[in-house]
């Protein structure tokens, strides 16, 4: 019997090794080999203690690896090819937000990581409408963080640019927790020709958010309006202070920092794109295009398989 090495949780909570039987594909899924999946704060809402009874979940939802077995009824896919899995398992394309073209809200779509197994494994197994594609010149551990922390933040700043009255060129926008996300969202807000200010707990962060293309520096914790710096380390002009952002990216819990922002009127971005109804495949496509030509840095993030 072939096996694989994977990653679960197991009934205390930790994570320990295990192995499992590599079977063939389902109807209507693909076996893929990974090469490299993230690391999400959103796998700890599988890396918890469970029953004895209720299997170890496999976690980790933003794999890249390659299509090793085609299930019945797949087309579109061959053999060989590159793909991409993110927490979004694949849409049903049968209930009925499906056929209102609502696939983030599809009632029969897995949760990659949490209601299957996920990506930490030599091998992992998925829907064929969960899948994107992933070009061959572009680095697994590079592209793993971009499938749940990288379209997140690009959708949710793109639709605010969309949208009729959004955000210009120029515009002020503020960028709340500088990691896995906030790292991301600076870099495609400037890359959008946004004014953009970094708000974090501290001034660790400070060097890498102006390195990554923040023009402002703030630091939540300061009492002085000296806590708004740019790359030079000076204070920004009071009418700026007073002025504030046109929109605030929040992609960690808002907290004090945001409170006189929002009462001010500012528009809040969550760190969300499930809000779109074309899903995560479409988001992708579009974040695939705009990280090779902005130059995109990637923070370590994801786990390369050995």
């Amino acid at each position: 019997m072939a096996t694989y090495r994977a990653v679960e949780v197991a009934p205390d909570g930790s994570l320990r090794p295990t192995e499992r039987e590599l079977v063939p594909p389902g109807p209507g899924q693909v076996r893929i080999r990974v090469e490299a999946c993230g690391i999400c704060h959103s796998d700890s809402v599988a890396v918890r203690p469970h029953d004895e009874a209720e299997p170890g979940r496999v976690p980790g939802h933003e794999a890249v690896g390659r299509v090793d077995a085609l299930g019945e009824g797949v087309t579109g896919w061959s053999e060989g090819d590159r793909v991409g899995v993110g927490f979004l398992g694949g849409h049903c394309g049968m209930c009925a937000r499906c056929r209102l073209g609502d696939f983030v809200g599809c009632t029969d779509q897995p949760y990659t990581g949490v209601h299957v197994d996920g990506g930490c494994a030599e091998y992992m197994y998925a829907r064929q409408t969960g899948l994107v594609s992933v070009p061959e010149e572009m680095s697994a551990t590079r592209v793993a963080p971009l499938l749940c922390a990288g379209f997140t933040v690009y959708n949710a700043l793109v639709e605010h640019v969309r949208q009729p009255g959004g955000l210009v060129a120029g515009d002020l926008v503020a960028v709340q927790g500088i990691g896995g996300l906030g790292h991301l969202a600076l870099q495609y807000a400037r890359a959008l020709a946004l004014q953009v200010v970094a708000v974090a707990r501290g001034a660790d962060k400070e060097e890498l958010a102006l390195r990554l293309g923040a023009h402002h520096y703030v630091d939540s914790t300061a009492r002085s309006r000296r806590c708004w710096r740019g790359p030079s380390g000076s204070s920004s002009s009071a009418r700026q202070a007073r002025t504030g952002p046109s929109s605030v990216k929040r992609t960690a819990c808002a907290g004090p920092c945001t409170s006189p922002m929002r009462r001010r009127g500012v528009t809040g971005i969550e760190a969300s794109s499930f809000h779109r109804p074309d899903g995560f495949p479409a988001a992708v496509r579009r974040l695939r295009t705009a990280v090779p030509l902005h130059g995109v840095v990637l923070r370590p993030a994801a786990t390369p398989k050995k």
